[in-house]
């Protein structure tokens, strides 16, 4: 999703340490060898179930996903009267049995789908994909194609909620909120120390460094940097207001740009 809003040429664009090409929030969540892996291995399916599949065969790599979705679609949403049945075509270019053309849409060549949508609220009730002969990766297309489905509806599940919010800046905290609740997952594998605060306002938000407020007790309060204090330093008087953490001037980018520093 976050590649969907920072568009580079390459996947490994992403993890270039080069200064002009430099995005460091995907090389501190997951490395680029193990990013390119789970993308070469991604599958849907058990292998080993699929000689007793009952389903239609020819959709089997992603028949279960669909499958999944459509159930959640129709436990949350409660489509109004006006519906319709729209054909959609996932951009395809490879060898495919099932692959269709169609002159009047914008990719002419592709995966064709029927969508059931809600005419009033704007979103897809149901998918159904149509069959042919299973390709090599084809699936992924439309996973992709599945999961900005899924982002569409979540956004217009918020937005009936009564709270109006932009698709872009709605991606951005949905991508922040997948960042903090999995970053404890990958945070102990990552070298180097780790934080204790996974909030991701410490990553995102503008922070300033100022002094440490004087109290009734002390003009001048120190304290120890929350980052290096383990490495014996003299304490500080400098802190993050915002994230309520002393930190010295070296520590200070660090603490704001690295998940794990």
């Amino acid at each position: 999703m976050l590649m969907g809003i920072i568009q580079k040429p390459t996947l490994r664009s992403y993890f270039s340490t080069r200064r002009i090409m430099s995005t460091p929030g995907f090389r501190d969540i997951i490395s680029r060898n193990r990013l390119e892996l789970i993308c070469k291995f991604l599958h849907f399916v058990d292998n080993e179930t699929m000689s007793t599949h009952q389903g239609p065969q020819k959709l089997l790599k992603i028949l279960p996903l669909i499958s999944q979705l459509n159930k959640k679609f129709l436990e949350l949403y409660l489509p109004s009267q006006n519906i319709s049945v729209d054909e959609s075509l996932t951009l395809w270019k490879g060898r495919l049995s099932f692959k269709q053309y169609l002159p009047l849409k914008a990719s002419k060549f592709g995966i064709k789908t029927h969508e059931l949508c809600d005419l009033k609220k704007g979103e897809i009730v149901a998918q159904h994909c149509g069959r042919g002969k299973k390709m090599n990766k084809w699936y992924m297309k439309l996973f992709r194609k599945l999961l900005n489905t899924s982002v569409l509806n979540a956004l217009i599940y918020k937005s009936n909620t009564g709270k109006n919010i932009g698709q872009l800046s709605f991606k951005i905290e949905l991508v922040e909120g997948l960042f903090v609740k999995y970053a404890s997952a990958v945070e102990h594998k990552m070298p180097g120390r780790h934080a204790s605060d996974n909030s991701v306002l410490r990553l995102t938000e503008r922070h300033f460094i100022s002094r440490i407020s004087p109290r009734s007790t002390k003009a001048r309060p120190q304290r120890r940097c929350v980052v290096c204090k383990k490495c014996g330093k003299k304490e500080m008087v400098y802190w993050c207001e915002a994230c309520d953490v002393v930190l010295c001037i070296e520590c200070f980018r660090d603490y704001h740009t690295k998940l794990n520093f």
